[in-house]
């Protein structure tokens, strides 16, 4: 996902009877999973039907956080 001014950023992932509250959450590394203004990670092994977004906080609104779509997801 392009985020320009992200201070963290997460994947949440969502069971798909579950949509209020992710099963899990990985809170991405900028060293391994950012390259310019693309945060990306790879999760191997999730069982079928399981939904993400990412978890924003930007560098102007650390109180405050987003939950963003992939545009690229099918």
């Amino acid at each position: 996902i392009h985020v320009q001014d992200a201070e963290k950023v997460s994947l949440c992932l969502f069971n798909e009877n579950q949509q209020t509250t992710p099963f899990k959450e990985i809170e991405l590394d900028p060293v391994k999973h950012k390259t310019g203004h693309v945060w990306h990670a790879l999760v191997q092994g999730l069982p079928a039907f399981v939904l993400y977004c990412y978890r924003v906080i930007l560098k102007q609104e650390k109180e405050k956080s987003y939950l963003l779509l992939d545009p690229y997801a099918r």
